[in-house]
């Protein structure tokens, strides 16, 4: 599962969640919410490097990621709230999540071990949850193994 997913379905239908308060919760336990800072700012990438050559289109225009991540971080409120603009960006790829895995050394990508869903393989691990680090537990978590 990805954030913007989880948030979006969360968002429709908070009973299926486990209520409100839980869904505030499990978003703050797992970094898909922004951090709105004690001046109203946000950080709305969650620490993740900006991509700002980055653009999209929203459908009316193309924007550039380095300005919407500016404006979206200074005033939270233009852009449907904290919450609202991490989803947006981060969906829209303005926020870089790729994450080095094996800081300066290789993953040795035939390797594999056992869990509860069965065999997993380091490279096929380590190509998902370096685009995908949420889904692993996060890039620093990856890297403290």
């Amino acid at each position: 599962q990805n954030c913007g997913d989880v948030a979006r379905y969360c968002s429709a239908f908070p009973d299926d969640c486990g209520g409100c308060d839980s869904i505030r919760y499990f978003f703050a336990s797992v970094g898909c919410c922004g951090e709105v800072q004690d001046d109203g700012t946000c950080e709305v990438c969650n620490g993740y490097a900006v991509r700002d050559d980055h653009t999209f289109w929203d459908g009316e225009e193309t924007h550039s990621c380095g300005d919407a991540v500016a404006l979206c971080s200074a005033h939270p409120d233009e852009c449907s709230g904290c919450m609202g603009a991490s989803l947006l960006l981060l969906d829209h790829g303005c926020c870089d999540t790729t994450c080095d895995i094996c800081p300066g050394a290789p993953v040795i990508a035939n390797h594999s071990w056992e869990n509860e869903e069965g065999t997993q393989s380091c490279g096929a691990s380590a190509v998902h949850c370096t685009f995908n680090s949420m889904d692993c537990g996060g890039c620093q978590s990856l890297q403290e193994l």
